[in-house]
């Protein structure tokens, strides 16, 4: 556009110069040389008139390509959200069939499981009512000195009936009204450091053995009260007895539905009736897992019954309700580490401790640190690998020499720096030794009051460290 305006205004130009006046040879080499400005700007526009072709066919093809690979781009858009639509009805199918699969194989293990739970308590069953029947043929020795009889036995070659003599019985171990013989009972599965090993064999005291045969609770948790002076002995009477029941796993759910009947009562004598009765709920739960215990694998992996462990969980949750951790241990100490135990010893039992965080857990055992039985149940609540995090809590609650004794128990010594920590367990012993003495009362008249508590503190606290270091050879 602008060469034709140009090209306009120079022939216009030349136009005026031929009409305006002059000589003629002046007008000629004014027209001359405007056609020659014009050829010029002809020329010029000639040469815009190829490239602007030239820029158009460029803009055309470039439009052509934009407009083919948008066509492509959404082809392929479209064929991607077909795919992946597939891809998800496909998975979610997927998920579908392998949770079904996953649900009727949890339900074809339990049931499996549970079968084989009751063919356990049916055989044991028939083998209580064969032991009880060979007890009832049991005679005494005619032999004054005792000699031996060798056991009678039927056509099958089957054990029906043997003599025991009179050496053989020991305390507690008389023959009854029945003629039967208190024998000892079978032996069953322990622990020690999370093996299983066999307790010895001991003799049942037959009230115990009455009560549990009858699934007396209360009668059950009445006469381990009253009998609690007695623990030691107590504790190697219950795995038996319980064992020879048709239901331990009820018998010791039944004894549990009275732990939080009573409160601790400000009246020492009811407050011992009170802990005596929480502290026979703990042997029960310590024997019962004893009987519960994997032939092979040990306490630390009890064979329960589903519905008991549902049971059991609730009992757990009422418990975990009431359990208060953070009392006042100058009040209340005792009663939180004796529920502490009670409730871990639970979850211990019947395989439950999964229930619960490691971290909560492990607060919980620091409660029950003192108890030798403690490293025990660690392994049994399956906490061996928080070890260190639980010595680390120890430590810093002040009870290292608990700490000490939970890092030998795991074989973690070497990690913990002994030494140290009981250096440091003597300095923290001499402080309060000296506090004590600082707070003691002056000389008197011709007398000098000895602040006897805070001496006998401190040579405890050296009695513990020297035995510490003979027990853990440092």
């Amino acid at each position: 556009c602008v060469c034709v305006c140009v090209c306009w205004g120079v022939g216009g130009g030349c136009v005026a110069m031929a009409r305006g006046s002059g000589p003629a040879s002046t007008r000629k080499q004014r027209v001359r040389k405007a056609f020659s400005e014009l050829d010029a700007q002809r020329a010029l526009l000639a040469s815009c008139a190829v490239e602007w072709k030239e820029i158009e066919e460029h803009l055309t093809e470039v439009d052509n390509d934009l407009h083919r690979r948008f066509e492509e781009l959404a082809r392929e858009e479209e064929e991607f959200d077909r795919k992946l639509k597939e891809t998800e009805e496909a998975l979610d199918k997927r998920e579908l069939l392998l949770s079904s699969r996953e649900q009727a194989s949890l339900q074809r293990v339990q049931e499996q499981k549970d079968s084989a739970i009751a063919a356990v308590l049916e055989e044991r069953q028939k083998w209580i009512e064969a032991s009880r029947r060979k007890e009832s043929k049991v005679v005494a020795t005619k032999e004054v000195n005792g000699a031996k009889v060798a056991p009678e036995k039927d056509e099958n070659g089957t054990v029906e009936s043997f003599l025991v003599d009179n050496s053989s019985l020991k305390d507690g171990a008389a023959v009854d009204g029945e003629g039967a013989a208190n024998v000892p009972s079978a032996k069953i599965v322990g622990t020690e450091g999370g093996k299983a090993v066999l307790v010895p064999e001991v003799n049942v005291r037959p009230q115990l053995k009455d009560l549990c045969n009858q699934m007396d609770a209360e009668g059950l948790v009445n006469f381990l009260v009253d009998h609690r002076k007695e623990n030691s002995i107590l504790r190697d009477e219950l795995p038996c007895a319980l064992q020879r029941t048709i239901d331990p796993c009820q018998l010791v759910l039944k004894c549990l539905e009275g732990y939080h009947i009573h409160r601790l009562d400000p009246n020492p004598i009811k407050d011992i009736r009170v802990s005596a009765t929480r502290r026979a709920c703990i042997w029960l739960l310590e024997s019962l897992a004893l009987v519960l215990a994997d032939p092979v694998l040990g306490v630390d992996h009890p064979v329960v019954a589903s519905h008991l462990k549902e049971s059991a969980k609730e009992i757990a949750k009422n418990w975990k309700s009431k359990l208060d951790v953070h009392g006042d241990p100058g009040t209340a100490g005792n009663a939180i580490a004796l529920d502490a135990q009670a409730f871990l010893q639970l979850l211990a039992t019947f395989g439950i401790a999964s229930d619960y965080g490691c971290d909560e857990l492990c607060k919980l055992v620091s409660s029950i640190a003192r108890q030798k039985q403690t490293p025990d149940l660690c392994r049994s609540l399956g906490l061996a690998a928080k070890i260190p995090y639980l010595v680390d809590i120890l430590i810093k609650g002040g009870k290292k020499l608990e700490a000490l004794s939970f890092a030998d128990a795991f074989g973690i010594m070497n990690k913990v720096q002994p030494v140290n920590i009981l250096k440091s367990y003597l300095k923290d012993a001499r402080k309060d030794a000296q506090l004590s003495l600082k707070n003691a009362p002056n000389v008197t008249a011709g007398q000098v009051t000895l602040p006897n508590e805070a001496i006998m503190k401190e040579l405890s606290a050296l009695k513990a460290v020297l035995k510490a270091i003979e027990e853990y050879k440092l």
